[in-house]
């Protein structure tokens, strides 16, 4: 009767899962990180996808590879951009599950799955064309397959040759998708080779086929640390706030939610405690891999960014997400007995964690961080946009998502892109001819110099904001 409920949930947490991924995916506008990634792979091969990554971003090429050969197939919609990262969310249920059965017992498979289909913050990275879903689902599926060598040679057997292969591609796929992914993999080989006894031919094969394989990409990758740290210095230093953001974030930036889980893994281990398990068994020493899962990537990025410059993002310590779900799940399995009691839980759950994602965090009805979409259309219905008299401007960093939906719509406007500080161009333009009005698009505060040229020849008209972007209107002076 258990493996018939395990079943009926699971299959229940695949198809909410699925439907809270897929749910509009092409609803919200394409923001300026996801036009990027349109801009990666419009190349017509690989190797011009990677030299243009190499240049432009500070990702390793593999997730522009993947959603090239689907743009090839399927078109460039809003729709195909985002599906692999939808697929990479639903499989990365079905991995967190996998793991927390291999570890424990599919009860904290099935919670920890279940943490994972209404996530806030997998669901964010499964309705997005970048590349955090996918290196959510290959950094798991690379600590499942370590845990099954590290578990096979706890009484010294024999490592299975499809597990250290698994362990392999699932590793290099991570580590070629994000640097995330790279520092996972490192992690995970260096407590095999410390937690692993014996076994030393299949570790150093692994340890050769993996760094043989991810060299292929370091000189490159030692291009982007060097040169593209740009693209996030303007970030701030991490502090204390942001990492207990991180931990709210986890749990759908609901303070409640957050504090249960932190008092459920509190109970649990003062109950534990006062039953004097043995310090030494194996599922306290897979509790305290979980927490190494957990603070070893987050104390990494914290010393980087003091030291360097700064990769604290929440989205990069997606990685860590599965680590979060399976000790809260562990913790509740301890509180709660097996049985009836427990699935009926669970099946509350089921439901009232998607309630709690869609109508208490009203999640589908907040913007998309850049709404471009709705600015383009209001450009697009305005008469006074198309015509010859007119000019329209926007940054150097967001004309390609004009063009992209105007190209959508066949709405013909050539843009006119400005480099904030580099205004000779745009200067030119207008001198060149006394338009009747000139549109401006996405000029945020810090590039006001682009606003105040304007205004000594045209006097400003209208402005429309939306969610991350403005669109302005002048008018010529009398």
């Amino acid at each position: 009767m258990e493996k018939t409920y395990v079943k009926i949930i699971f299959a229940f947490l695949v198809f909410s899962g699925t439907l809270i991924r897929f749910h509009g995916i092409s609803e919200r506008s394409l923001w300026i990180d996801e036009i990027g990634t349109l801009k990666s792979v419009s190349f017509n091969d690989f190797r011009s996808i990677a030299e243009y990554t190499k240049a432009n971003d500070t990702y390793p090429p593999l997730y522009f590879f993947m959603v090239h050969f689907v743009t090839r197939v399927f078109g460039d919609s809003e729709t195909a951009l985002r599906t692999p990262s939808a697929i990479f969310g639903i499989l990365s249920i079905f991995f967190i599950f996998l793991l927390g059965r291999t570890l424990f017992s599919e009860r904290e498979g099935l919670l920890a799955a279940l943490f994972a289909t209404s996530s806030m913050f997998a669901v964010e990275a499964s309705r997005e064309a970048r590349a955090y879903s996918m290196l959510l689902c290959f950094a798991t599926l690379s600590f499942f397959y370590a845990m099954r060598i590290w578990k096979a040679a706890i009484p010294p057997k024999r490592i299975s040759a499809s597990d250290a292969l698994g362990f392999i591609l699932s590793s290099v796929i991570a580590a070629y998708t994000h640097y995330y992914g790279s520092l996972m993999a490192a992690i995970l080989i260096i407590f095999l080779f410390f937690a692993v006894k014996g076994h030393s031919r299949a570790k150093l094969v692994i340890l050769l086929v993996y760094v043989g394989t991810a060299m292929l990409w370091f000189s490159s990758a030692a291009y982007q640390f060097k040169n593209n740290n740009s693209f996030v210095n303007w970030l701030q230093k991490p502090s204390v706030p942001h990492v207990l953001g991180f931990f709210l974030y986890a749990f759908n930036n609901s303070l409640p939610l957050t504090t249960a889980a932190a008092a459920t893994a509190l109970l649990s281990k003062i109950l534990q405690f006062k039953k004097k398990n043995a310090a030494d068994t194996l599922d306290n020493k897979q509790e305290l891999i979980l927490w190494g899962w957990l603070v070893i990537p987050v104390a990494v990025s914290l010393l980087f960014s003091s030291l360097f410059f700064n990769i604290f993002q929440y989205r990069y310590l997606i990685v860590c997400l599965p680590a979060i779900y399976l000790l809260v799940a562990r913790y509740i399995s301890l509180l709660v007995p097996a049985g009836n009691r427990f699935f009926l839980i669970v099946s509350l759950l089921a439901v009232l964690a998607p309630y709690h994602l869609v109508f208490t965090k009203h999640y589908y009805s907040i913007p998309a961080i850049h709404e471009i979409k709705e600015a383009s259309c209001y450009l697009m219905n305005n008469k006074k946009v198309a015509g010859d008299g007119s000019l329209l401007i926007s940054n150097a960093f967001r004309f390609r998502c004009l063009e992209y939906y105007f190209a959508k719509e066949g709405f013909k406007k050539k843009v006119l892109h400005v480099v904030p500080g580099e205004l000779e161009e745009m200067n030119d333009a207008l001198k060149k001819k006394n338009w009747e009005c000139v549109w401006v698009f996405d000029c945020e505060d810090k590039w006001n110099d682009i606003l105040e040229k304007i205004s000594e020849r045209y006097s400003l008209i209208e402005r429309k904001d939306f969610n991350g972007t403005r669109v302005f209107l002048f008018e010529r002076s009398s």
